[in-house]
């Protein structure tokens, strides 16, 4: 259950949001979202995002399209079936719509079936960092990405990885 719904106030000098999924392991109280995922890459994409001022909104399996600082109540359920992507599909429409209105650049850093409920929104906005050589690369990747900074990584997000229709 979400007990509050506060948002980012978007700031029209920043057209950066990243999209990530959220993660299995989480802490056994309510908190932010932000706090409540505690997985490894959940914290390198909060990282990133933090380090570079990109917006962040993430894709819950139980709530879908959220806010960083949504407090929620700490859940077990993942994305499995065909039939849970098609369902947060229907429930993310119009927030992903209004992103795809607000910002020029969409970056996805998510797992298969997460990136599969954007997938019909996917267009030249949506930059998407797919790493399949195992989680540790996409671990060593997301630390190149945050030490480079954010000049270069956006450069690189130009060259390697804007989604092609």
């Amino acid at each position: 259950m979400i007990y509050s719904d506060i948002s980012y106030t978007y700031n029209p000098f920043n057209d950066i949001i990243v999209i990530t999924s959220c993660s299995n392991s989480k802490k056994s109280y309510p908190c932010k979202a932000r706090e409540l995922y505690t997985g490894q890459l959940f914290r390198m994409v909060n990282s990133l995002c933090n380090k570079f001022d990109f917006h962040l909104k993430i894709l819950s399996a139980k709530y879908g399209l959220i806010g960083p600082d949504q407090v929620l109540k700490p859940y077990n359920f993942r994305i499995k079936y065909k039939k849970d992507i098609e369902k947060l599909q229907i429930r993310t429409k119009d927030s992903i719509e209004e992103i795809i209105k607000k910002y020029k650049k969409i970056i996805v850093i998510a797992g298969k079936n997460y990136r599969e409920v954007l997938l019909p929104y996917f267009n030249d906005k949506f930059f998407i960092i797919i790493n399949n050589k195992g989680i540790g690369k996409y671990f060593s990747q997301l630390k190149e990405f945050i030490n480079m900074g954010r000049d270069n990584f956006l450069n690189c997000l130009e060259v390697y990885y804007r989604y092609e229709i």
